[in-house]
């Protein structure tokens, strides 16, 4: 004889266990945002930050530079190849 496995129960239990996997997970994150939000240590995080986003802008200004450098350089060779030497350069 072969044996019937009922699977929809077998399915609702695993929803029902990812489901209070979930809750309890959601739970606890909530709980140590609200113990990081309680302590003093936050003027701390919020100054970190400000440091990555100062050092985020002065990268981004910096590859803005040396973007408009080459942009620069790339006008300079296509003027040479156009003018003096009768390349047409693709645009």
């Amino acid at each position: 004889m072969k044996k019937v496995i009922k699977k929809s129960n077998n399915l609702d239990f695993k929803i029902d266990s990812i489901i209070e996997t979930i809750d309890s997970l959601a739970i606890s994150v909530a709980r140590g945002f609200d113990n990081m939000a309680t302590r003093n240590d936050v003027s701390k995080i919020y100054i970190k930050l400000d440091d990555i986003d100062h050092r985020l802008g002065s990268i981004e200004h910096n590859h803005t530079r040396r973007i408009e450098n080459l942009e620069d350089k790339v006008r300079i060779f296509s003027t040479i190849f156009e003018k003096n030497l009768k390349i047409k350069i693709p645009k």
